[in-house]
């Protein structure tokens, strides 16, 4: 089972143990010396989450970072060297027919 380790009503940490007993015979071994208590952690809570010892409460958690596709970086600055391979080309093409020298 998951096991909730608060202080000051918000979830420190987290273990599992086989039974609350065995968590609370850790607390009383002072494991966690700043531990208040433990509690079984439900489901859809962790670290940070307050529990007032009736009730959970989520704290808000921020946004996921989207994710970075190393494949379409890598694709995006090929392109953009070949963009400015072109661009050189274009302009000694333009310089040659205007009659100057590249």
């Amino acid at each position: 089972m998951d096991i909730a380790i608060i202080k000051n009503s918000i979830c420190m940490d987290t273990a599992v143990f086989d039974d609350l007993k065995s968590a609370r015979q850790f607390l009383g071994n002072n494991v966690w010396p700043e531990a208040d208590t433990v509690t079984e952690l439900p489901t859809g809570y962790g670290i940070g989450d307050s529990f007032d010892g009736e009730t959970w409460r989520t704290v808000a958690r921020p946004a996921a970072e989207p994710e970075v596709n190393l494949k379409t970086n890598l694709e995006a600055d090929t392109l953009e060297g070949r963009i400015a391979d072109v661009e050189s080309g274009l302009l000694e093409l333009a310089a040659l027919l205007a009659g100057g020298a590249v």
